[in-house]
């Protein structure tokens, strides 16, 4: 796959099971991260890339968990967000400083790049089916 413009070079080559898995994977974070830091709270561990990574077994049913943890991740953000704006920061490794509102930005960004990511596989699936 040619490169999409905000994807890492090594998750070029992800399936569609992969880049399920690690959308979940960051946006499990995220609920972990956002609500404390809009609390006043900055979180003690480090997020690192290579925690992030779909390097693992993929459960059969990812589309199925994929699809529960979109419907319940605003939600459950929703239900223990303080203030979004406040001035509480803890860092990403490419992003550096981030308070709520920019890891709520970065994830939203990061959704849209992986979904273009997925059309691409598949657009490419199709083609080569269609062959």
């Amino acid at each position: 796959m040619p490169p999409l413009v905000g994807l890492e070079d090594n998750s070029r080559y992800y399936s569609v099971a992969m880049v399920l898995m690690h959308l979940i994977i960051v946006g499990e974070a995220l609920v972990r991260r956002i609500p404390p830091l809009s609390r006043g709270i900055r979180p003690d561990d480090q997020v690192k890339i290579e925690d992030v990574k779909p390097y693992m077994e993929i459960p059969e049913d990812i589309v199925e968990r994929f699809a529960r943890f979109m419907q319940s991740y605003r939600r459950r953000l929703e239900r223990n967000l303080g203030d979004i704006h406040l001035n509480n920061t803890t860092p990403h490794p490419w992003f550096g400083e981030l308070n709520p509102k920019g890891w709520s930005t970065l994830g939203m960004v990061h959704q849209i790049v992986h979904r273009r990511q997925i059309e691409a596989i598949v657009d490419r699936l199709k083609s080569q089916t269609s062959e």
